[in-house]
């Protein structure tokens, strides 16, 4: 009976989805390879009713329309009470779910995911076409995700539709509150958005690091206070390279983008629209309050029409809000100044709409235009073919070509090949590269290079970068801005740098800048490894290291021999560590509080194992770490009795990750480190021990990077055979 009823059901539908018949959903496992099936609506529902597929991944197999569950029958996917939010994938696959509705007289946290919460949670790919959504008094609404607890929604739409509440309400996300890795990345809505405080035409809420970058919304967005054509209400976070055409209604604190501002940066952004409240009212934004936010190459051209505290660009300032060549259109606005409680200070600039509409009016300032490279080469903005007020870059039909490295195409087993100042410097002015994956393929001297920067709080890196074995030299970066080094903002638990070193590194900050280090400024996840800095100096105010400004991730055989200075939070490896094992510093350390000769503060439950450093060098002791004579830091079985992996020795593992040749010779070296071809064993120059450690290796294989196969694999050609041996006979007895 039942195979004949399965071969009638198969008959009907089809049998692209019949894999699965027996189970919950249309096929898959629920495992990153083999993810659920979704292909209609009654999948939709059955996710919903069963919580402990919440941490699964589902991918969307077909366009569904949801409008068959009306009022409040419509199993929302996560709660908050009790607590089981949906931490897994959900990918739309560029699909639509159509008319989804939910009515409720009083319920929080509503959306077609109601809590989202989990280091993985993503949400992706995703359209959502007349969604109709009224929570009554409740808050936390959206028509996508109620409330966004850490997780990523990325490029998901929302298309017509109307979304109300009371609170924290917007037609993406409800309330953005970041926790670990937190984004609203290329999300786009167009939809009717009403409720009293916190509403957005995005995002109703943006809180504790959330970072929004990407998106637009063209909305109308009605409420009473802290209204935005974006954003309502923003503490701490980022808003970047986002836009709103949205029509704006409010009372209290209403703006273009953003309603009221505590954040942290908002960078390339623009209004159009209109903008209409009674006071505290701005093109761009409302009202900031209470936070030093920093607003950079922003512009409003959008008819503002307020009563009390109302201007072109910001309602009021609050004396907190700091501002970089932004822009706002007088003629749209003839009556009103540019910040409506000051006076407008340098940059806020008045322009008509005929020069807001020519390139030269943003690029005499410095703003970075796609077919200019005085500015640099990150392309940011762009005039659009039909003329009018410029784009930014992601809005262009046909995005401009990525830099030329030497290889490579930038993927985890092709990344791209650095071979020049150049083409190292090519990348930190690119936002379209901070997920790719680089190998350095030479040494690289940095002297006379104005270096920019990889990864930006609001654009941070989150790809992999080997040194192969090399060295990076001279990076000098004088800083007026925060999260400063090789690598500004680290983000994401997949990213590892490895096998680099940098040499005579000098990152210098002012006395309100924060997260320094001549690596990374702030890693936030992920590994670094067998990494070292040397003859350096980073210096700043707080989270400043010699190695690592701040880190919540994992710092493994690394060491730092730099000048580090500071004012809080200030340590020869890290300002604030993460877990950190078999590393050691040896520079001169010095602060005013929370100082360490190691690192200036242990983050929380991190755990810090078998690293050092000079107690006759260093700075103050402050629990973390093991000071040591000098005598002792130049001694091997300090670092062996410890556990450290050293070449000619195998109780502590065969990796051969570090070397001392004799003892009293300096401080121990990672094993890829040695200038000459061929000196192996300890830096010492090619001799015997070289020669006994190469025969040790012969005709091992399988030699992918620079330090595997003990680094004996010179040619680099993946085994230790005779073209080793002749290039080690090349190089007998240099260095001695």
């Amino acid at each position: 009976m039942w195979s004949w009823r399965l071969f009638l059901v198969a008959a009907l539908i089809g049998a692209s989805h019949i894999t699965a018949l027996a189970g919950i959903y249309s096929g898959g496992t629920g495992d990153p390879n083999d993810p659920y099936q979704i292909w209609d609506a009654n999948d939709m529902q059955a996710i919903g009713a069963n919580p402990t597929d919440w941490d699964k991944h589902f991918k969307l197999m077909a366009d569904i329309d949801l409008g068959e569950f009306t009022g409040n029958s419509y199993n929302i996917i996560g709660t908050y009470s009790p607590y089981m939010p949906f931490s897994g994938v959900f990918d739309g696959n560029d699909y639509s779910i159509l008319n989804f509705t939910y009515r409720y007289s009083t319920i929080d946290r509503v959306g077609l995911f109601g809590w989202v919460n989990g280091a993985n949670a993503e949400i992706r790919d995703l359209t959502l076409i007349n969604p109709e959504v009224d929570a009554g008094t409740g808050m936390y609404v959206s028509a996508l995700v109620g409330y966004l607890g850490e997780g990523v929604v990325k490029g998901c739409v929302v298309e017509g539709g109307s979304i109300k509440g009371d609170r924290d309400v917007g037609a993406i996300v409800g309330y953005n509150r970041d926790n670990g890795i937190g984004y609203v990345i290329d999300c786009h809505a167009s939809a009717f958005i009403e409720g009293n405080d916190m509403i957005g035409g995005l995002v109703g809420g943006n809180s504790i690091g959330g970072v929004i970058t990407n998106c637009s919304s063209s909305c109308v967005v009605i409420g009473n206070a802290f209204v935005g054509g974006l954003v309502g209400y923003a503490t701490e976070g980022i808003i970047y390279n986002c836009t709103s055409n949205s029509d704006v209604f409010g009372m209290q604190s209403v703006g273009g983008l953003l309603g009221r501002a505590e954040l942290r940066t908002i960078k390339n952004c623009y209004v159009l629209g209109s903008v209409t409240g009674y006071d505290y009212v701005g093109g761009l934004i409302g009202k900031i309050h209470n936070a030093p936010v920093e607003i950079i190459n922003c512009f409003s051209a959008c008819v503002v029409d307020g009563i009390i505290e109302t201007g072109g660009l910001v309602g009021t300032n609050d004396n907190v809000g700091s501002y970089t060549d932004c822009f706002w259109d007088v003629s749209l606005n003839p009556f009103l100044t540019g910040i409506g409680n000051l006076d407008d200070p340098p940059d806020v600039i008045a322009e008509t709409t005929g020069n807001l509409q020519i390139q030269s009016t943003y690029t005499d300032v410095g703003w970075d235009f796609v077919d200019e490279v005085q500015n640099g080469s990150n392309d940011e903005w762009a005039m659009p073919a039909d003329g009018g007020y410029p784009i930014l870059l992601w809005q262009l039909e046909e995005l401009p070509e990525l830099p030329v490295f030497s290889g490579g195409l930038g993927t985890l087993e092709d990344p791209y090949l650095i071979s020049s100042p150049e083409e190292l410097n090519s990348i930190g002015h690119n936002d379209r590269l901070m997920g790719s994956h680089y190998k350095l393929i030479s040494d690289i001297d940095m002297t006379g290079f104005n270096y920019s920067i990889i990864g930006a709080n609001y654009s941070p890196f989150t790809g992999t970068f080997d040194g192969n074995g090399h060295e990076i030299s001279n990076v000098t970066i004088n800083a007026n801005f925060s999260y400063v080094g090789l690598f500004g903002y680290i983000e994401g638990d997949a990213v590892v740098i490895k096998d680099l070193g940098l040499i005579n590194a000098h990152i210098t900050g002012g006395s309100t800048n924060y997260f320094m280090g001549s690596l990374v400024g702030r890693l936030r996840g992920g590994i670094v490894t067998r990494c070292y800095s040397t003859g350096g100096t980073v210096s700043g105010n707080e989270y400043v290291g010699g190695l690592v400004g701040f880190f919540a991730g994992n710092l493994s055989s690394c060491y730092a021999v730099n000048t580090v200075s500071g004012s809080r939070t200030v340590g020869g490896i890290s300002g604030q560590s993460g877990n950190m094992e078999n590393c050691y510093s040896g520079g001169v350390v010095s602060g005013d509080s929370y100082v360490g000769a190691l690192v200036g503060k242990d983050y929380g439950s991190a755990i810090v194992t078998s690293s050092f450093w000079d107690n006759q060098i260093g700075g103050p002791d402050n629990g973390v770490g093991t000071g040591l004579s000098t005598e002792l830091m130049q001694t091997m079985s300090t670092f062996t009795d410890s556990g450290w992996d050293f070449v000619g020795e195998d109780v502590n593992g065969t990796e051969n990750i570090w070397r001392l040749c004799a003892d009293g010779v300096g401080y121990p070296e990672l094993a890829w480190q040695s200038p000459i071809i061929g000196d192996v064993a300890c830096p010492d120059g090619v001799s015997l021990p070289d020669f006994g450690f190469f025969a040790s290796r012969w005709r091992e294989t399988g030699c992918e990077n620079s330090n595997d196969c003990g680094g004996t694999d010179f040619d680099g050609l993946g085994s230790v055979d005779p073209n080793d041996f002749t290039i080690l006979m090349g190089n007998w007895l240099l260095g001695l």
